[in-house]
């Protein structure tokens, strides 16, 4: 499953560009430093964190980088590599999809790291249009 879902992303993306995602940002961070992405949803918010994404990378040594991130109050640790399938993390948004195709979910994909800065896109998707995003 997921990787037909890796292969299907990758492949519509090199054709398509960027059109397959609703929102795209690119974040050069320094250590520590804290990305913030507010995520206002169709329904009224059910938490105090609710729609709030932040990330930031603590360690790189030997081409890993070491990322955390929280959504809504769920904070969870990746190592990423620059290599094929190593360097993104995919993080579901919104729960009450019908289909997979109408899933709504963001990827964080490492890019390079340079001068002590860890470059960082951030790809969402929204396809049924449910969403306002806001990068900070």
């Amino acid at each position: 499953m997921s990787r037909t879902f890796f292969l299907l992303f990758f492949t519509v993306s090199l054709f398509a560009k960027n059109s397959f995602f609703d929102y795209t940002y690119s974040y050069v961070l320094q250590k520590d430093q804290v990305a913030k992405i507010d995520i206002k949803k169709d329904y009224l918010p059910t938490k105090k964190q609710d729609g709030k994404l932040e990330f930031r990378w603590t360690l790189y040594k030997a081409g890993k980088l070491v990322l955390l991130v929280n959504y809504e109050g769920h904070p969870t640790q990746y190592l990423l590599e620059k290599r094929y399938k190593r360097n993104s993390v995919k993080i579901s948004l919104v729960g009450d999809y019908p289909t997979v195709s109408k899933e709504a979910f963001a990827i964080i994909r490492f890019d390079s790291f340079k001068n002590k800065k860890a470059n960082l896109y951030v790809m969402i998707r929204d396809p049924q249009k449910r969403m306002e995003v806001r990068f900070k």
